[in-house]
């Protein structure tokens, strides 16, 4: 799973307490994708920690996502209990 693509993705992201219903890991891509277009954060695990991700543009709304022309687009990815990897949101960097 690529969950920390970049250093600065590294940055946005912390350990936090959360309850299990908040967790993306119990959640379908759909749901996931609700969740965070909705929030602008979802809490994930990774190596039994758990991750707040607030990094990116809701999928929804990547089409209007204008990334510059030294820029590239990249996904922001969760696992969730139906997919390893669910594209809930996409970032410029």
């Amino acid at each position: 799973m690529r969950l920390a693509c970049t250093s600065f993705f590294a940055i946005l992201v912390q350990a936090a307490p959360v309850s299990a219903q908040e967790l993306s890991d119990n959640m379908t891509c759909d749901e996931a994708i609700r969740y965070y277009a909705e929030h602008r954060v979802i809490n994930t695990t990774e190596n039994g920690t758990v991750l707040p991700i607030t990094q990116g543009t809701p999928i929804q709304q990547a089409g209007l996502l204008g990334c510059g022309a030294d820029e590239n687009r990249f996904d922001t990815m969760v696992k969730t209990k139906d997919k390893e990897e669910c594209v809930i949101a996409a970032y410029c960097d």
